[in-house]
């Protein structure tokens, strides 16, 4: 919740509902072999994280079989950024990916993340989106 607090998601139970749907999402997941995650600690404490995903999409040309990993949810705390934690937490992603077998590392970088991820070898392009009525607004009344 302090990463989405950060971006400024605003509505407390909004992010409950998105809290309880990522914790069920990703048992299932990781249950599947689909799903992995990983914490940055100093002192006992949680100083960073960041989750992947394997996403099944159409065989390619490089990658055949259709298997992305998607990274998402990185998250440093503002005192530990720039010292590591991020490219490490990557680092540690892109392995898993390799072990897998996948072939294609994905993510949206953030605007002060994008110079790290390109530094670490990803290839820097548009990400276009299109949400539609089924999508949360901070305007939603709840009803449909």
């Amino acid at each position: 919740s302090r990463m989405l607090r950060e971006l400024d998601a605003a509505d407390e139970a909004r992010m409950a509902e998105v809290a309880d749907a990522t914790a069920a999402w990703a048992r299932a997941e990781a249950g599947a072999g689909r799903f992995a995650g990983w914490v940055a600690e100093a002192d006992g404490e949680p100083v960073g994280a960041l989750t992947a995903g394997v996403v099944q999409m159409p065989p390619g040309y490089r990658v055949v079989d259709g298997r992305h990993a998607y990274l998402f949810g990185m998250f440093v705390v503002p005192e530990w950024r720039r010292r590591g934690v991020a490219s490490a937490l990557v680092r540690l992603a892109v392995e898993w990916a390799e072990r897998e077998g996948i072939g294609l590392v994905t993510l949206q970088a953030s605007h002060e993340g994008a110079m790290l991820y390109r530094t670490m070898g990803f290839e820097p392009g548009p990400q276009m989106r299109l949400y539609t009525r089924h999508a949360f607004s901070e305007d939603d009344t709840g009803c449909a």
